[in-house]
């Protein structure tokens, strides 16, 4: 029942709760403000027009209303209802007057009417709202005001009426800062009550000035001061600062602006300033230089010329006042300037006095002294006239102005020069010198005229080679020119010349006189000899009166002088030998005694020739005559008259060798030299025959069979031979005695005899017994150190206990030595013979000495104590191990017990009671093997650790020998339970292009046992992902690319978790990978068709075509991969005012703008840029962007006409010129080129007044020609010519042709050169200024001055010499060049000749001329970019690359050639230097080179190389390109190790990963993985048991085993480094490392002075210097330990105790065999080495060398057994006895609280003496090292002084206490553990208040102490 009455509630609530939901209005606009719109102000302005239809439709609110039970929105609609108090009506309306409501959602938007806040009926908006459900059942009215703020959409006004002032000029301000008040009261309002941010009130100031429409800064001049402002409304006043002057401006226009903030308003205020007279005079005309020709000199009844001058000034103010002129009385060089000059004092104008002639005496000239009044400088004053009557002038600054008129007077060149006799006769000798000076009679010329024209010059008239005019111009004389050329004797005997002395200026002006030079003769040349000089053979013994030579010679001189006259003498050294005849120069050989032996001529003896000097003097031989001399060589001949001679010789040969060094040669000589040809032969040798001698050079050399060397014993007995030598010349013949000796080399080794020996010897035998006897013998001298033996015993001579006797090889006991052969048994040594050579060579022994043995040592367990291990699970029968036992004595027979004591001990440290658990029979041991056997079933927990005594029993002797040992024997659990992961996240997301090393993801794994390592077992071949094995970080390992080829969009990768638990289990997790597409490629632009790079489009359009003209088509691509991001989508713009890109497709197109136009006249060559930018719908920030230029070429079109170089061309010619002569040349230009620049010409029909068509132009060449006879026909005639280019089809110009036809008197000149009309000749641009160009004759038949014509250019119709191009001589017709011409710029001239007679009646001819300019190599070549990048792949084929880019010449038709200049030294590349392929001739290899700098150089020959040293000169030289070849890099390079060989030792009681040695590789690929990695492929698996492990990145090999099984045993791994991760497609190499096991008993201890530290530093150099030893192949360093100093093991720091062990190589059978050597063997090497080398070992810095003691060890690991069994018992009583105690307090603490709580208001405390005071906690503060992290972080709490803090009876504090040293970073909130860490958790808590009111004592505290486990932890 009660159940039914609680259901009939509920049901009742929900009734009533159903039908009392209303609607609630939560929000309805009431009391809502915003911004009005903006107003038509605001719109206006350019930027903000989007306003005008923004404002329409713009959200503001959201209106809300819900029901009041659910608190919900859903269902309700709401809308405008116009009738508030009606409540039946429900009309629901979208819009009102202002507003637009979604009856749905609520939201408010304007519409409709614009509010407008300057309205004051729309600031307060009355709403009528209504929201109801949609069913109707129920609606909620509501009445809203809402409020409209003001916006700043109104610009301020002004409210004055057109505002002025007017102002005198000058006049003085009212005050000097504030000026004087202009206008008063200036107003601007603004309607809104806002200001723009910033701005509070209307601002308003002055902001410029306009003068004459010119806006200039006037701020200095006015200001406007504010009297009232606000925002509203601004009033001011304007002030002028200074006074105003007329003549700056007359009429001020003041801008007034006034701002809002955002809107501002201008305002004109007119400022008007009345002038006043306050300026004087100005000059207007004064000229700066007046030029006057002088006059000549006034004759009776001539007029003076009267030269006038105007100066002009006038009055500066507004009221112009007439100007009075004076000049200023002053004097030039003592004449008064107003006696020549005078002025109208009206009008200005300065005329002169006198005649003006230069050459007046009176006043221009004085020749003494010399004065030249040609400069005369005016002084003259303008005077306001301030009244005409009374006539009044200004006097003052402001009415007068003083000025100065120069007035220079040019000479006028009106007198030639005059000589002052018509024959000057000169006598000279024809030795006369160059320069020498005729001035007798003196030369001396006249001329009038001023030193202006007072310039003249001489010249001969005509050519003259001999004589030139020297001197200055007014002293001139004749002088010697060329003396060689005047010889009286060649003739000519008198030169006739015509000297002309003209005006330099006028050299029309000239005189001539005669000059005669006379010659006279001198004895002036030397006999000459027809040869230079003359050669005589004659036989050595030539009697007296033989004719050797005769000697002729000849002189041109006359009589004596010449060759009648001529004598002969013999000078020289050997008078004695030779005569010669005076006359008839014959040589002959002179008396001798004994022909062919010295004195006389001798062929044998020095000389064999005669350089004989003969002297052949004029003037029969007079001293005082000329003489030459010759040189007469008498060779001689050779007789064979003498027998040859040679010595002996001893020499010394090498043993071994074939020839003597130095070569042994047998030298003979014969005075009869090359007559005679001597022969060598060996006659005799002994002993042997071993020797041969070469015939022609004498040469000896050894000689025997098969090009064997000699040899020393060839020789017997002393190596000495005797050779005799022959020589003969074929006449005569001489005999050379040979003595060689051979010298001895060490080229024999000695040798045993025997190589083995083995004898066996009793371990009793005592020292000093002789052993046995070695031999050997040695081929070589034994006379020398090469035959001397020496015996040694090298290597297996353990502890020194044998001895060999160096000389005599006796091998015997050496002092001291004990033999044991339960020690060593067998001793296998190596003895060594050696000679005493410089190069020791050795034989080599063995010796094998078998000690035998007697029976007396006890067999032993070692080591003492050994361990095993067994899992639980093991069964009964399970094999544990095998106890490892010794003995000595080979006929031992071992047996095996347990013995007590038997212990062991539980997994948790607690000794095993026997009597409970029963331990002492678990295991087994065979008696007779050792082998230990499972006896029961095991348990890991209560019997973990299990002991047992062991002995060992040698039953051979009586009574038996034994030996004690123990077990340990650890059960371990088996592992059951795998690891498991925590949660992670997958898939995950990763962006492409992460960082190497980026984390991406960390597993955590949980395990009992803990995880040893983390590894990912499987992903897919690219290897993206790598894990950390200790935290199991996963980062990336490769790059992540999104858009490279092989699309990997996504990836995944498994992990593995490995446990500590043995045996290891795993757990794994999967993740997949989902790769991030992101925008990091840029667009590029390339060519579509052949996939390059395209950097530059270009193109060719009609200049001025319109729009939309196609230019080119941009196409760029993006690497990005196309997803649904558009990053790999390409967009395209131009920001150019003539181009523009359809942004889809690239399509380039011509879009003039902002007054662009395409106008090919201003600019043919167009450049702009296209972009690309990627990622269209992206953000800015996320957009790539490339720029690629577009170069257009516009072509020509016809829209510029040809335009004439003048409007009216004239010319004058004579009637009777000739029919078709050209009489003048039109030139038009036309701005456009090609055909529509050329124009054709035509006359216009029926215009001007050649009505009878005398004339008419020549169509292509523009040249006005006489086209019917004009005799009778003279005139002038008018006419029009019109050029019309695009080849005579375009637009048109017209020019008007003068032409006045003048009657003829006389003929006109004939052209005789150039021959014809128009005729063309060519000259070489870049030539010089002045070159001749050609030269011009024309011949006038009429006589007197009508017959001489004069040449001049008619040029834009004007007669001239010169034009800008060319000049031409006007007498003689030579034309020249006015400049360098360059055919580049001007490839063509026509010129208009013409000639002219100089008749009264001038007549003249033309004639065209056209002149081409050839082309010179003048321009090199140019490429237009300075780098060129070419890219290509390491291991390309051999062949062609790429054409490189072409270079331009702007020469005609240039050939270009292309040459390597630099760079490819090493020939690796060749370029086609004509068609510009570039080659790979040689394999590149990117790790030899990666990057090629090849200079290339454009030439039109060839190349210029010194470029490559001047680098400046390079890099500015345009002809040479520079490309840039890149070597990519393919994976072809295997890694190499850095090492040949790698080895390194491990002890056999090393700890487990142990570091053994490293490998290192390098790879020199720049591709696959940035490191090396490495795995060990072979050696290192012994019995399924991996032995060792590398790390695959440090390349670090540890054990992964204890290696006390493997002593002494050496293991080769194989090392593989690879450059991938994939095996199957990296590059890998191998090398083989060498692993010796050593046991603690190898080891040798060095005692170095040095501290570990310094040590460490040259371990290596320890190595090295002890593998020196020849018997040492290895030596591993295993150990460096501060040194032990005494046997309590106290250390010192300062030395350092050094573990050594050695190894040496053996071969045997062919096969290496390593030993490692015990440690006595290996001290004995040590002390040797010491010894031999005390040089290198006293760096090693060694004090003593011992055996280190394995017995020791052993003593000391069986003390360290009991010390560790001591410990544990302590350890586990210690833990029982603290247990009990803290049981006991925390008893004690539980009732002693609960009694504190029980009385903490009522007890009162006995009194006590304490002191007071504050309780204290120690707050934490903990830290937090994430900056300093490693691979672990440290997290720990800070060791400073702890802070005092109130205590908080509710707060719980928590404080880490960690063991690694602090770090100083600070933890906020959190505190972090580490796996590895141990942490404890300290609460300190207060439970209770403060006892102060129960006990006057401090409070308890307690301190509860907790232990986290790691699983806890987790």
């Amino acid at each position: 029942m009660r159940g039914i009455s609680l259901t009939w509630t509920a049901v009742l609530f929900l009734s009533i709760t159903y039908v009392t939901a209303e609607i609630i209005w939560q929000r309805d606009m009431n009391e809502f403000e915003f911004v009005e719109p903006p107003g038509d102000d605001y719109i206006k302005i350019e930027e903000n027009k989007a306003f005008e239809t923004n404002w329409n439709g713009k959200y503001i609110y959201t209106l809300r209303a819900v029901d009041s039970v659910t608190n919900s929105p859903a269902g309700i609609i709401y809308g405008f209802n116009n009738a508030p108090e009606d409540n039946t009506d429900t009309t629901l309306s979208a819009t009102s007057s202002y507003f637009r409501i979604n009856r749905t959602s609520g939201e408010v938007f304007m519409c409709c009417n614009k509010l407008d806040y300057e309205d004051p009926s729309n600031r307060n908006i009355r709403l009528q709202l209504i929201a109801k459900r949609e069913d109707e059942s129920d609606f909620r009215k509501r009445t809203s005001t809402c409020r409209v703020l003001d916006f700043n959409d109104n610009r301020p006004k002004f409210r004055n009426d057109t505002v002025s002032y007017t102002v005198r000029e000058n006049t003085p301000v009212d005050d000097p800062i504030s000026g004087t008040l202009a206008i008063k009261n200036i107003v601007m309002t603004d309607v809104d009550n806002v200001r723009s941010a910033g701005v509070n009130y209307l601002r308003a100031s002055v902001l410029f000035c306009t003068i004459s429409n010119e806006e200039v800064p006037c701020s200095d001049r006015f200001r406007l001061n504010a009297t009232a402002l606000n925002e509203k409304k601004f009033n001011g006043d304007l002030y002028v600062l200074k006074p105003l002057d007329y003549e700056v401006a007359g009429v001020f226009q003041v801008v007034i602006t006034v701002d809002d903030g955002y809107f501002n308003q201008r305002y004109d205020v007119t400022v008007n300033v009345i002038d006043e007279q306050d300026l004087g005079p100005i000059w207007t005309v004064l000229p700066n230089r007046i030029t006057i020709l002088d006059q000549p000199a006034l004759s009776l009844g001539d007029t003076m010329f009267i030269q006038d001058i105007q100066i002009q000034a006038e009055d500066q103010d507004t009221g112009k006042r007439a100007i009075f002129y004076e000049i200023i009385p002053s004097d030039y060089q003592g004449i008064p300037i107003q006696n020549v000059w005078e002025i109208n004092n009206r009008t200005g104008i300065i005329t002169n006095k006198v005649n003006l002639d230069l050459e007046d005496t009176t006043y221009f000239r004085s020749y003494d002294p010399k004065i030249l009044r040609d400069l005369w400088l005016i002084r003259v004053k303008a005077c306001e006239i301030i009244s005409e009557n009374p006539f009044k002038l200004g006097n003052d600054s402001e009415c007068t102005t003083i000025g100065t008129v120069p007035v220079s007077i040019k000479d006028v060149n009106d007198n030639r020069p005059i000589l002052d006799r018509g024959l000057y006769v000169y006598s000279l000798l024809e030795t006369a010198p160059s320069g020498f000076i005729l001035n007798d009679p003196p030369i001396i010329p006249f001329d009038g005229d001023t030193e202006l024209y007072n310039a003249f010059t001489s010249e001969f008239i005509g050519n003259s080679e001999e004589f030139e005019v020297g001197g200055i111009p007014t002293a001139p004389h004749i002088q010697v020119k060329n003396s060689d050329l005047i010889d009286y004797d060649r003739g000519p005997k008198m030169y006739r010349l015509t000297l002309r002395t003209y005006d330099i200026d006028d050299n029309s002006k000239s005189s001539v006189a005669e000059i005669l030079v006379n010659i006279l003769d001198v004895n002036d040349n030397r006999p000459t000899f027809p040869q230079a000089a003359y050669n005589a053979t004659i036989p050595e013994d030539s009697p007296v009166g033989t004719a050797v030579k005769r000697i002729q010679a000849t002189d041109i001189d006359s009589g004596e002088f010449g060759t009648d006259g001529i004598r002969y003498e013999l000078y020289g050294s050997y008078l004695d030998l030779f005569t010669i005849n005076s006359e008839t120069g014959l040589v002959e050989v002179a008396s001798c005694d004994t022909y062919g032996v010295r004195p006389c001529l001798d062929y044998d003896t020095a000389p064999t020739i005669y350089r004989l000097t003969i002297r052949a003097r004029d003037s029969k031989g007079s001293l005082n005559g000329k003489f030459s001399t010759v040189s007469l060589n008498v060779y001689l001949t050779n007789v064979n008259d003498n027998p040859p001679v040679v010595g002996d010789y001893e020499r010394e040969i090498i043993e071994n060798e074939r020839e003597f060094d130095p070569e042994l040669k047998v030298q003979g000589t014969d005075l009869d030299g090359p007559l005679t040809q001597l022969e060598y032969s060996i006659e005799s040798q002994s002993p042997g025959q071993f020797f041969a001698i070469n015939p022609s050079t004498g040469v000896i050399f050894v000689n025997k069979p098969n090009g064997a060397g000699i040899k020393y014993v060839d020789g017997k007995p002393d190596g000495r031979f005797e050779v005799l030598v022959t020589v003969t010349d074929g006449k005569y013949t001489a005999n050379s005695k040979v003595s060689i000796s051979v010298r001895d080399i060490n080229d024999n080794a000695p040798n045993f005899i025997p190589s083995y020996y083995e004898i066996s010897i009793n371990e009793t035998t005592p020292p000093g017994t002789s052993l046995l006897q070695l031999t050997a013998v040695d081929a070589d001298d034994p006379t020398s150190d090469n035959g001397k033996l020496e015996y040694t015993i090298t290597t297996g001579n353990l502890g020194g206990k044998f001895g060999v006797n160096r000389i005599t090889g006796e091998v015997f006991v050496t002092e001291g030595a004990v033999f044991d052969y339960d020690v060593i048994n067998r001793y296998q040594m190596q003895a060594v013979v050696n000679d005493k050579g410089t190069n020791r060579l050795t034989g080599n022994a063995t010796i094998v000495i078998n000690i035998l043995d007697n029976n007396n040592k006890d067999p032993y367990i070692d080591p003492f104590l050994q361990e095993f291990t067994v899992y639980d699970d093991a069964l009964p029968g399970f094999k544990v191990g095998s106890i490892k036992a010794y003995d000595p004595d080979l006929d031992a027979l071992l047996r095996y017990v347990f013995t007590e004591p038997k212990e062991a001990s539980s997994n948790e440290g607690n000794v095993v009671d026997p009597n409970i658990v029963d331990f002492r029979d678990l295991f087994t041991i065979e008696y007779e093997t050792g082998d230990i056997y499972v006896n029961k079933e095991l348990s890991s927990v209560l019997t973990a650790i299990v002991s047992y005594g062991v002995e060992v029993r040698d039953i051979t002797p009586t009574p038996y020998q034994v030996g004690p040992g123990r077990i340990v024997i650890y059960v371990l659990p088996f592992n059951k339970v795998p690891p498991r992961f925590d949660p992670y996240e997958t898939p995950i997301y990763i962006n492409e292009e992460q960082p190497i090393g980026s984390v991406i993801l960390s597993f955590i794994a949980q395990d009992d046992n803990g995880i040893r390592m983390y590894t990912i077992f499987e992903q897919p071949d690219d290897n993206f992902v790598a894990i950390n094995p200790n935290t199991g970080s996963v980062s990336i390992l490769n790059r992540i690319d999104y858009d490279d080829a092989r699309q990997v969009f996504n990836t995944y990768f498994k992990a593995m978790a490995i446990d500590l638990g043995d045996p290891e289990l795993s757990a794994t997790a999967s993740v997949s990978v989902i790769f991030m597409n992101i925008n990091d490629n840029f667009p590029e632009f390339i060519d579509p068709i052949r996939g390059t790079k395209k950097n530059i489009y270009t193109a060719r359009i009609p200049e001025n075509s319109p729009d939309g003209t196609f230019i080119a088509t941009a196409y760029a691509f993006d690497k990005d991969y196309p997803d649904n991001n558009t990053y790999d989508q390409v967009r395209y713009f131009m920001d150019d005012d003539r181009f523009d890109v359809d942004p889809m497709n690239g399509t380039i197109f011509v879009r003039l703008r902002n007054g662009a136009v395409l106008d090919r006249e201003k600019n043919a060559r167009l450049n702009a840029r296209v972009f690309a930018i990627d990622n269209p719908k992206g953000p800015a920030s996320n957009q790539n962007r490339r720029a690629a230029s577009v170069q257009v070429v516009l072509t020509d079109v016809n829209d510029n006409c040809p335009a004439f170089s003048s409007n009216e061309y004239q010319v004058t010619i004579f009637e009777t010129i000739g029919v078709g002569t050209d009489i003048l040349q039109l030139f038009s230009t036309d701005r456009d080129i090609g055909e529509n620049a050329i124009a054709y010409y035509s006359k216009i029909s029926g215009s001007g007044t050649d009505y009878d068509d005398f004339f008419d132009v020549r169509r292509e060449f523009g040249r006005v020609y006489v086209k019917r006879s004009l005799v009778r026909h003279t005139g002038t005639y008018r006419f029009f010519i019109r050029a019309t280019d695009n080849v005579g089809s375009g637009c048109s110009k017209n020019t008007t042709v003068i032409v006045k036809v003048m009657p003829s008197a006389n003929a006109p000149p004939i052209w005789v050169i150039p021959p014809i009309d128009n005729m063309t000749i060519f000259v070489l641009e870049e030539q010089y200024n002045g070159m001749l160009v050609y030269d011009v004759s024309a011949r006038d038949e009429d006589s007197g001055v009508n017959g001489l014509v004069d040449y001049s250019f008619i040029y834009n119709g004007i007669d001239t010499q010169a034009t800008p191009d060319f000049k031409i001589n006007k007498v003689t017709g030579v034309i020249q060049a006015e400049i360098v011409y360059d055919r580049e710029k001007v490839d063509k001239y026509v010129l208009l000749l013409k000639a002219r007679d100089n008749g009264k009646t001038r007549l003249e001819t033309t004639r065209f001329l056209t002149v081409v300019v050839l082309d010179v190599n003048d321009n090199y070549p140019v490429f237009n970019e300075r780098e060129y990048q070419i890219d290509i792949t390491e291991n390309e084929p051999l062949g062609d690359i790429k054409q490189i880019p072409s270079a331009t010449d702007l020469d005609l038709n240039p050939v270009i050639y292309y040459d390597i200049i630099s760079g490819n030294e090493d020939g690796v590349f060749e370029l086609d230097r004509n068609t510009r392929m570039l080659s790979l001739v040689k394999p590149v290899d990117r790790e030899s080179k990666g990057i090629y700098y090849i200079d290339v150089q454009a030439t039109n020959g060839e190349a210029d190389y010194t470029v490559i040293r001047n680098r400046r000169r390079r890099a500015a030289d345009l002809s040479i390109i520079t490309l840039k070849i890149i070597i990519g890099d393919i994976n072809d390079l295997a890694p190499a190790f850095l090492q040949d060989e790698y080895y390194g030792c491990v002890s056999a009681r090393a700890p487990y990963d142990k570091h053994i040695l490293t490998v290192q590789a390098v790879d020199r690929d720049a591709i696959g993985t940035p490191v090396v990695r490495y795995s060990v492929i072979g050696g290192n698996v012994v019995r399924n048991k991996t032995l060792f492990d590398i790390h695959p990145k440090f390349g670090v090999v540890t054990n992964k085993v204890l290696m006390r099984s493997y002593a002494d045993t050496t293991f080769f791994i194989t090392i593989n480094a690879r450059d991938r991760e994939d095996s199957e497609t990296a590059e890998s190499a191998n090398t083989v490392a060498k692993v010796f096991v050593n046991q603690p008993g190898n080891e040798v201890k060095l005692l170095i002075t040095q501290n570990t530290g310094e040590v460490r530093l040259y371990q290596s150099q320890i190595q090295s210097i002890l593998e020196e030893a020849t018997d040492l192949t290895y030596v591993c360093i295993n150990d460096i330990q501060d040194h032990v100093v005494d046997s309590v093991g106290s250390v010192t720091t300062l030395w350092s105790d050094v573990y050594i062990t050695g190894i040496r190589r053996e071969v045997v059978d062919g096969n290496d065999r390593f030993i490692i050597l015990s440690n006595t063997e290996m001290k004995n090497i040590v002390n040797r080495e010491r010894y031999d080398r005390k040089s290198d070992f006293d760096l090693l810095y060694i004090k003593e060398v011992e055996a280190a003691s394995s017995s020791q060890e052993i003593e000391l690991e069986d003390q360290a057994v009991l010390i560790i069994l001591i410990i544990i018992a302590v350890l586990i009583f210690l833990v029982i006895i603290f247990c009990i105690v803290a049981f006991l307090c925390i008893r004690a603490a539980k009732r002693q609280k609960k009694a504190m709580l029980l009385h903490k208001t009522h007890a009162t405390p006995p009194p006590q003496m304490m002191i007071e005071q504050e309780p204290v906690i120690v707050e934490p503060v903990i830290y937090d090292n994430r900056a300093f992290v490693t691979e672990e972080q440290n997290i720990v709490i800070q060791d400073d002084p702890p802070r005092v803090v109130q205590p908080d009876p509710v707060h719980v504090q928590y404080a880490v206490v960690q063991k690694r040293s602090p770090s100083p970073q600070y933890v906020e909130e959190t505190t972090y553990f580490e796996d590895d860490q141990d942490a404890i958790v300290v609460e300190l808590k207060d439970d209770v208040p403060r006892q102060q009111d129960v006990y006057d004592t401090e409070p308890e505290y307690r301190i509860e102490t907790e232990v986290v486990t790691d699983q806890e932890r987790m």
